[in-house]
């Protein structure tokens, strides 16, 4: 049977197929057909491999089409796991409906694909009410809201990301999962959380983020409904998202974000029971000084420190969490002769938001687990962090042994050729089961890529770098006119650069030091010769093909901090195995971080640009040649002129090819 598929799905991509009958511009690429028979070997006999297809390969539909002939002849339903929404949407809006039409003869019905989200992003009809009938809409926002009778009406499900509603709107509609009546609501019939869920059961494909995925993970799978098998897509990412959504950050402001400190009050003094309602009251007060007390303390231990582990129980904390105890105790308590049915509602909402917040504080009044990190961040606000310290247990506990097939996926996942980094961030015990495949992209690099590497003995942490590497930025901008992403590993660079660069008068420059990424990037496609300055999310992610970007910068080599809490508390971990933690752990993750870097620049087989690596650690340090050798087939500029030579003769060969 699974020689049949193989045929099938060779079929599919050949010249001659299905996708070159429906893609204007399609041809068949040999590494996309070996990554999608690979996927279909994996799911039909049960097995997990991981994949590096590199940029162009068309991974997307390579492990789409497997995943929807496996789901719809063996009648499995399966999971896609994408880094972003951005990336959802693209599947769902564009890859999906695609392949439902042309793999119609091959699957006899069209396969039932749906896209998940966070409770969050749902509308919720009784805080609609709530919100119509309290006056909170202006007259802008009032000539929008047919949109959501409509919807009620047919029976449809209007969520956050999809653009039909603006924020000032959700922020008073959007689920809040403390505050729900879940069964005893009197819109549960139309629920548009409940109406996706019932949707979610009956498709074949669930799309959703890293972060949701996790999210399920979390709450011992209960989220979604079954699924038989995943893919991960931008696989590379999964690791530190994993640790991030299964641990907790909670900040100084916890009672002001939705449910504010007089609202609490207001609710258990409507308690009619005087022992139990002036019981909480006096809780309430206590938890509210203790917990001021307790981030004071935070920022006390934590001094001038931007972030600071914490390795020894916080004794003090446990008046907190004794209080949170009892004041979630009591409140479990309380029954319908106690108070009106809107009240019980609330006290269990306030309870429901103060468990994980005793969980937390809980965590830190006794020795700190040795497979977890706690942390204070000290910057506008306070925040006290924890999550697990390595992914690879989670993977083996709730992963592997749960799911069918696992498929990985990404452009970055090896190191020096290796997927051993990748492995030892996903598992310890199931090594012997995996699978791997590397594919190189099939974009002609050497006669599309021009690198340069600055060979000046100057170290990135000297006090004349920015003003040094500014010169040169400004020269390779010139060469391209502009169209240039800068990517930095540190927002003190930045903005050193940034000074510098913005009394140039030539090039617009766009900040992520002043605008979020999403600004800063859409800002960047309405110029035509803007600088584009970035740090950590710009590194990966970015998409800007063709004319949008001609150069990218690289200023450092991109090791993470080694005193970041989560990367100490690994390093420490590696160190007691009586391992080199920079080997195994510092130099790995750089690598992947500069090859995700390195991937922005050709988005497209017809793009061509200039990488310029101002880091000389590249060429001056023996770890230097892993990050050399993880660049793709290129031409080298030793000089700047030669650069400029380079890049001038690839330009005008390209005006030359598009001249009628």
């Amino acid at each position: 049977m699974i020689d049949e598929y193989k045929s099938i799905i060779t079929g599919i991509f050949d010249d001659n197929g299905d996708l070159a009958s429906s893609l204007k511009g399609y041809r068949s690429r040999p590494s996309q057909i070996k990554m999608a028979l690979q996927t279909a070997d994996a799911l039909f006999k049960e097995k997990h491999v991981a994949i590096e297809a590199g940029t162009g390969i068309g991974k997307s539909l390579a492990y789409l089409v497997p995943s929807i002939l496996y789901a719809v002849s063996e009648g499995k339903r399966g999971a896609v796991s994408t880094e972003t929404r951005t990336l959802q949407n693209q599947l769902v809006s564009k890859e999906i409906p695609l392949l439902q039409e042309i793999m119609l003869p091959y699957t006899t019905r069209k396969i039932k694909i749906e896209i998940c989200l966070g409770s969050g992003n749902y509308l919720c009809l009784r805080k609609y009410d709530h919100a119509r009938a309290s006056g909170v809409f202006n007259k802008h926002e009032l000539k929008r809201i047919h949109l959501i009778d409509e919807a009620v009406e047919n029976n449809n499900i209007i969520t956050r990301i999809d653009g039909t509603l603006p924020e000032s709107i959700w922020k008073h509609i959007h689920r809040d999962k403390d505050f729900c009546l879940r069964s005893k609501c009197p819109h549960f019939g139309y629920c548009m959380l409940q109406q996706a869920r019932l949707r979610w059961n009956s498709a074949d494909l669930l799309i959703m983020n890293h972060y949701l995925y996790f999210t399920h993970i979390n709450t011992g799978k209960t989220y979604l409904p079954y699924f038989d098998f995943a893919v991960f897509d931008e696989a590379h990412a999964v690791p530190e998202i994993c640790c991030k959504q299964l641990g907790f950050s909670i900040d100084s402001d916890y009672f002001r974000h939705d449910t504010s400190p007089e609202e609490i009050h207001k609710t258990i003094q409507s308690i009619k029971d005087p022992r139990k309602r002036d019981r909480l009251l006096d809780l309430f007060t206590y938890i509210r000084d203790e917990y001021r007390y307790f981030f004071d303390l935070l920022t006390s231990i934590a001094k001038d420190n931007n972030s600071f582990r914490i390795t020894k129980p916080i004794a003090s904390a446990s008046f907190l969490s004794d209080a949170l105890k009892r004041f979630i105790d009591i409140s479990g308590k309380i029954e319908e002769d106690d108070c009106d049915e809107y009240t019980l509602f609330m006290i269990d909402g306030i309870r429901a938001r103060l468990l994980p917040l005793h969980s937390a504080i809980d965590m830190i009044t006794r020795k700190p687990a040795d497979d977890w990190v706690f942390w204070i961040e000290n910057n506008s606000r306070t925040l006290f962090n924890g999550q697990p310290i390595e992914s690879s247990k989670i993977f083996d506990n709730d992963i592997f042994s749960f799911y069918s097939s696992l498929i990985f996926s990404s452009a970055t996942l090896t190191v020096n050729n290796s997927f051993d980094f990748f492995l030892s961030r996903i598992t310890e015990t199931n090594r012997d089961k995996m699978e791997f495949l590397k594919l190189d992209s099939e974009f002609d690099y050497k006669k599309n890529l021009v690198v340069h590497l600055n060979r000046d003995k100057i170290n990135p942490g000297d006090k004349s770098y920015a003003k040094h590497i500014t010169e040169i930025i400004t020269k390779c901008a010139k060469i391209t006119n502009g169209n240039v992403l800068i990517l930095f590993n540190s927002y003190r660079l930045l903005n050193l650069c940034e000074d510098i660069l913005c009394k140039q008068e030539q090039y617009p420059v766009i900040s992520q030091s002043e605008f979020s990424a999403i600004e800063a990037v859409t800002l960047y496609r309405k110029e035509n010769n803007a600088l584009l300055l970035g740090t950590h999310s710009f590194w990966q992610g970015i998409d800007l093909q063709g004319d949008l970007l001609k150069a990218v910068i690289i200023t450092q080599l991109p090791f993470t901090p080694p005193d970041r809490p989560d990367i100490e508390a690994r390093t420490k971990i590696i160190e007691k195995r009586g391992e080199n933690p920079f080997e195994l752990l510092h130099v790995p993750s750089a690598v992947i971080k500069f090859r995700q870097g390195v991937g922005r620049l050709l988005r497209s087989e017809n793009d061509y640009g200039i990488l310029v690596i101002l880091d000389g650690r590249i060429t001056q340090k023996s770890y230097g040649k892993l990050f050399y050798e993880s660049l793709p087939d290129h031409q080298t500029a030793e000089t700047l002129k030669e650069l400029k030579m380079f890049y001038n003769a690839r330009k005008k060969e390209t005006e030359t090819d598009t001249l009628p």
